[in-house]
């Protein structure tokens, strides 16, 4: 190894010591889990640090992106993976920006990475914001890469979602980075077909997957939705939605339309606590059943993209089917606590497509009345702009709810909402906590408590309610 080979690998070593130590005081210090901190701290010792990660790594990588759905995706693909391979590294936390990535590395392996790697086959998931996926992946280069889907979200920070669409589609067209072997893209969002076209044309491996069962379609007597265009400029017709923007579509000028999914839901079911999904695989007459013990049609999706990775990964969707079958859930999405003697279950909700596909859920799958606790935080990680919510559907909760109570930063802004929609709520106070032991009084021991809410709303109440049942901290 030359000079410089020798100081290069003594930065970075230096820089995951520091991260490391960065990591153990945050955690010390009750100031988070240090998911973020440790990868600033070692980013500014080694700027290079994340192309060395990627080497280290052998670019046996899964990159996950899209508006909804990263963390619980990422969680089942590193689920079927850990039945595969010696060790699965992942941002579990959920903190998904460049840093949180160096920092989901210094917490696995530390000190004397490059050397640990060497003795085990790994593998890597990452989910990974929408706005910085295209410069991380060209310093990571990741074997397979995620496309969920794209819709409004923190308008403040992101800007319109064409730039965003625009970015993905310039970063596969690059010429200066390494290209993923493997493209996964929902194919029932058609602000995503310019992906699969790219796919395509750059001879990627491109795999698809989607919805086909009427019996779950969308309901659009709410028209909420931004109208949907192609990139001739012509509106998006759809036969069919499913969740949001997505469903089977077509342009209503050129010859565009959705393609037909590699990995396709044919047969849905859902329950008030699991959803049983029909899959049919392209070029394969059998049909996969399997049970999802998670909530709603979002979830079918991820476990769509969850079962279209691994299988662009290398692994069948049988092996996958067996592994989700009893895969563990993801804190704060559904997660559930038993707080003298009353079940709460925390849902996180962040911009208008998850929001309504939340209260769809609850609606639909409650027959008694619910009792709702509802946050709006305007924190940097919820989006300062929450002018969304008039984006969203509340007016599906009308009729629906024994209480209905608001919190958070922007409670006022939450309960004037609600007040439009016609729902009346029985007290509003910025203060999150003192609105939890308020609706946890009003709710019996028969009952569950829904607590639907933004991401810095969630880490709040998940760290109190983890603390008050013995619960570990969501970084552990």
């Amino acid at each position: 190894m030359s000079v410089m080979g020798i100081f290069n690998v003594i930065r970075f070593e230096l820089a995951i010591c520091l991260g490391k130590c960065a990591l153990f005081f945050s955690q010390i210090f009750r100031r988070g889990g240090g998911t973020a901190v440790s990868g600033l701290v070692a980013t500014f010792i080694e700027p290079n640090i994340q192309q060395q990660i990627s080497k280290i790594l052998s670019r046996e990588i899964i990159f996950v992106t899209g508006t909804n759905g990263k963390t619980g995706t990422s969680s089942l693909i590193s689920q079927i993976l850990r039945s595969k391979v010696d060790f699965v590294l992942s941002n579990s936390s959920g903190s998904n920006l460049a840093r949180g990535v160096v920092s989901a590395y210094i917490s696995s392996f530390g000190i004397g990475g490059i050397f640990k790697r060497r003795r085990q086959r790994l593998a890597s998931v990452f989910e990974v914001d929408e706005a910085v996926i295209p410069s991380l992946s060209s310093r990571m280069n990741p074997k397979v890469q995620v496309f969920l889907n794209l819709s409004r979200d923190q308008l403040d920070r992101y800007g319109e979602i064409d730039s965003i669409a625009s970015s993905w589609v310039q970063s596969l067209s690059s010429e200066s980075r390494t290209l993923p072997d493997v493209l996964v893209v929902n194919a029932d969002d058609p602000k995503l077909f310019s992906l699969i076209d790219t796919g395509y044309k750059k001879s990627i491996q491109t795999i698809t997957f989607g919805l086909a069962d009427l019996s779950v379609a969308l309901d659009d007597s709410f028209d909420g939705q931004d109208r949907d265009y192609c990139s001739c400029g012509s509106q998006i017709r759809y036969e069919v939605k499913y969740v949001g923007q997505s469903g089977v579509w077509s342009c209503s000028s050129c010859d565009i339309r959705r393609p037909s999914p590699d990995v396709l839901a044919t047969k849905i079911l859902l329950e008030n606590d699991r959803s049983y999904v029909e899959i049919k695989l392209a070029g394969h007459s059998e049909t996969l059943g399997l049970t999802v013990h998670q909530q709603g049609l979002y979830s079918v999706y991820n476990v769509l993209a969850a079962i279209s990775a691994a299988w662009g990964y290398g692994i069948h969707p049988v092996d996958s089917i067996h592994v989700i079958e009893s895969a563990t859930g993801v804190f704060g999405r559904q997660e559930e606590f038993l707080v003298a003697n009353v079940k709460v279950k925390i849902w996180l909700a962040k911009n208008p497509q998850g929001l309504n596909e939340v209260l769809r859920t609850l609606t639909e799958s409650n027959d008694a009345p619910l009792d709702l606790l509802l946050v709006l935080n305007d924190g940097i990680q919820d989006g300062k702009d929450v002018s969304w919510i008039y984006d969203a559907n509340f007016e599906i909760l009308d009729g629906k709810y024994k209480f209905l109570v608001c919190s958070g930063s922007r409670a006022h802004n939450l309960s004037l909402r609600c007040l439009i929609a016609g729902l009346e709520v029985v007290k509003s106070d910025s203060n999150i906590m003192s609105m939890l032991d308020f609706s946890l009084d009003r709710t019996l021991p028969t009952e569950t408590l829904n607590i639907v809410t933004t991401y810095t709303g969630m880490i709040e109440i998940r760290e109190d309610l983890a603390s008050r049942t013995g619960v570990l901290p969501y970084w552990k």
